[in-house]
């Protein structure tokens, strides 16, 4: 997703090695709930859907989608067919996803890479790049599913950018590798910390899709 915050934004797909939009005919409510939960959002609190238009993509992937709202991911859910639609690019669908459960994570501004941002205590906030290292990011891209048979991280990389808000949840984090989520690795305590927002880290997980499965 490709929006003004973490939550929101353009809905893409990637097949056959493309990444495309999905059409807003037929979207609704239940399929952006299917959205979410496979851009990483558990524990959802709302979802909105609107029209992006203005945008052009490579390629529209996905019409008339129909979710029942139990799968896993979108592609698993009824549409026409890839790339079969009706559609122009002025019909891309975007979506809107609210709330988090405690320790989800979200790299804001792309899909494998940006600011990273952490939920704790009912709202986001950043992570500070004391200390934060490549053992620290391979955890984030396992945690963020950018490390499994479908998408294999190859490389890993962490950069400050800074520009964040809200709360520092996290300072002087340390992983020996081997977790799953990085709230289970040491660090300082909840919004315990020196930094500024100057030092938000940010994570790149480069690799590849062995699948149709990224959103």
């Amino acid at each position: 997703m490709d929006g003004s915050h973490s939550k929101e934004g353009r809905l893409e797909i990637f097949h056959s090695g493309i990444w495309g939009s999905v059409c807003d005919d037929s979207f609704g409510h239940t399929d952006a709930i299917v959205a979410c939960r496979q851009l990483g959002f558990r524990c959802l609190s709302n979802v909105q859907v609107y029209t992006e238009g203005g945008f052009t993509t490579s390629k529209i992937w996905m019409d008339n989608v129909s979710c029942n709202g139990q799968e896993s991911y979108l592609k698993s859910c009824s549409f026409g067919g890839w790339g079969k639609h009706d559609c122009s690019t002025g019909e891309n669908v975007g979506i809107r996803c609210y709330g988090g459960c405690a320790g989800d994570l979200w790299l804001v501004g792309g899909n494998i890479e940006g600011r990273l941002h952490i939920y704790h205590s009912g709202s986001w906030g950043t992570i500070c790049d004391d200390s934060f290292g490549s053992q620290e990011a391979l955890v984030v891209c396992k945690q963020l599913l950018l490390w499994t048979q479908n998408y294999r991280t190859t490389i890993v990389q962490f950069y400050t950018t800074g520009h964040g808000n809200g709360t520092i949840w996290l300072d002087d984090v340390a992983c020996n590798g081997n977790e799953n989520r990085i709230a289970d690795c040491a660090h300082r305590g909840w919004n315990v910390h020196n930094c500024g927002h100057s030092e938000d880290v940010s994570v790149r997980c480069y690799g590849s899709y062995s699948s149709d499965e990224g959103t």
